[in-house]
């Protein structure tokens, strides 16, 4: 495997994914750092990163 292959793969690896952020966001709410109110739905955390990765 290349070098500008094993870099692509490990940048890809830093991403969340909607599960990932959301799972992450329910941690900080168990942990009293946000209210459960303040999550967004999966469905939102998605659009959100649809949105970003367009304008990449």
């Amino acid at each position: 495997m290349g070098i500008e292959r094993e870099a692509k793969i490990q940048k890809e690896s830093d991403h969340y994914n909607a599960q990932d952020m959301h799972q992450a966001l329910q941690k900080k709410v168990l942990e009293s750092n946000i209210e459960n109110e303040d999550v967004p739905k999966i469905s939102t955390i998605q659009n959100w990163i649809g949105r970003y990765t367009r304008f990449r």
